[in-house]
């Protein structure tokens, strides 16, 4: 896992291009799987959208990272970054410096 500030995305290899690759499968529906969990487990509704960097933030996006590097060197199937909310429950953007009111519910 690496994890970023902030978009409310769940971000899986590869970054570099929009290409898959033979795990992007297995990966995606893991990714489904933690998604959907936040945004059921808990009463604040956190929508996070999983994907490629492309697939999430288009053209803008395209970026190599340590995930994309951990999942080719050392063969780690399931390598994602995660960007955490960028914004308080009420709405309000905060962008990169989220306040401390936030560690519980972004934890």
């Amino acid at each position: 896992m690496s994890i970023h500030s902030y978009g409310n995305v769940l971000i899986i290899p590869w970054g570099y291009d929009d290409v898959s690759h033979d795990k992007s499968d297995q990966m995606t529906r893991m990714a489904y799987k933690m998604v959907n969990a936040i945004k059921w487990g808990t009463k604040d509704r956190e929508l996070y959208v999983p994907g490629t960097s492309y697939q999430v933030f288009d053209r803008w996006g395209l970026a190599g990272g340590a995930t994309d590097d951990w999942y080719s060197s050392l063969d780690i199937t399931f390598a994602y970054t995660w960007e955490l909310p960028g914004q308080d429950l009420d709405y309000t953007f905060r962008g990169f410096k989220l306040p401390p009111k936030n560690i519980i519910r972004v934890g």
